[in-house]
């Protein structure tokens, strides 16, 4: 009885099995074939390129947004850093040019949901959110903490 039951498991094996090897791969470009991947795959980290926060340049505006300027990269090009925190738990990260070559770029202003704000907060040392390990940097004045 049980052997009766394999023909009509077979045929779809069998079809599958013959639709899966008559894909032409000629037709899909490869990594290899593509510079953008090429490019990316060869890059090595180069922590001398790195991007970062110039000193002193840390603020907090009224609306408890916090801005910074970026400084480095492969190219040196000077650029802007925007933190913004949403009353979801959401945060938004923003990076642009500070200086466009050709004006500002274009954004969409239609994508994004409105969402309810929450303004950051620059926290101290003595602050029983601060984790840990960022107390005593933070009392050295090495880092800050939002």
């Amino acid at each position: 009885a049980m052997l009766g039951a394999w023909p009509p498991l077979l045929l779809p094996l069998l079809l599958l099995a013959q639709l899966a090897a008559s894909v032409d791969h000629s037709k899909f470009r490869t990594c290899a074939q593509t510079s953008f991947c090429r490019r990316r795959r060869s890059a090595a980290v180069n922590h001398a390129r790195a991007y970062v926060v110039a000193p002193g340049s840390a603020s907090l505006d009224s609306t408890g947004v916090l801005s910074a300027s970026l400084h480095g990269g492969p190219h040196g090009v000077p650029l802007s850093l925007s933190l913004q925190a949403y009353a979801s738990g959401v945060a938004r990260l923003r990076v642009t040019e500070s200086a466009p070559l050709h004006g500002p770029r274009w954004e969409p202003q239609d994508i994004l949901l409105p969402q309810q704000s929450s303004p950051l907060k620059q926290l101290s040392a003595g602050s029983p959110n601060v984790p840990p390990p960022l107390v005593e940097p933070l009392t050295a004045g090495e880092v800050l903490v939002y």
